[in-house]
């Protein structure tokens, strides 16, 4: 949160997150971070029974305030084995969150040179979910070869105001709603409010 604290070079990997309430991984940059952010790596992580009684916080959840002009480039989720995330349905938290708080109503480029992979994701409050997302120097953002099963949400995979994003490869299925929504039919991948130059496809999605 700190305006003038620079974060490079981050690894994340080989960690076991068990029981715990909040985000097993949460990165949260304030409206007057003005930096750019670079070389990410989340990898190799067992999360297990996470933010449960948190509201809308996932197991990694990163999150850029409204108002900040902080980028994430060359950000890559992969390996993580996510389960049983949110799955008291207090609140259907996504397992893997990238967020702008709020949302917005146009695209920014916050997260550049995204790649969310091979992360099987099960018997949780929900799948993944980015938001402003965008490609860095010329190359899609990927979301890619994810199993997501067994979820209580309205998506498996759910987007917003993203652009130049590739989602293939990804298996989902048994999405199911939660108690708020029940009138709303679970979704396999959903490309929500302003997107632009998205393609999905070899998706499999199942059950939902």
């Amino acid at each position: 949160q700190n305006a003038t604290a620079k974060f490079d070079n981050v690894i994340i990997d080989n960690n076991d997150f068990t029981d715990i309430t909040g985000a097993a991984i949460r990165v949260q940059f304030s409206n007057s971070n003005a930096l750019e952010h670079s070389n990410w790596v989340i990898s190799n992580n067992i999360m297990d029974n996470v933010a449960n009684g948190a509201s809308n916080i996932g197991g990694i959840y990163i999150s850029m305030d409204a108002g900040t002009t902080a980028t994430m480039t060359n950000l890559n989720i992969f390996g993580n084995v996510i389960t049983a995330t949110n799955d008291e349905e207090i609140s259907p938290a996504h397992a893997i969150q990238l967020v702008r708080s709020v949302t917005g109503t146009i695209h920014e480029d916050r997260y550049l040179g995204v790649k969310i992979y091979n992360n099987p994701i099960m018997h949780g409050g929900g799948g993944i979910s980015v938001a402003h997302v965008s490609s860095y120097s010329g190359v899609y953002s990927q979301i890619y070869g994810n199993e997501i099963s067994d979820i209580n949400s309205t998506a498996g995979i759910i987007t917003f105001y993203s652009k130049d994003l590739d989602i293939f490869a990804n298996k989902i299925s048994e999405v199911k709603t939660y108690p708020a929504i029940s009138n709303i039919d679970g979704i396999g991948i959903d490309l929500d409010l302003g997107n632009t130059n998205v393609w999905v496809y070899r998706n499999v999605v199942l059950d939902c």
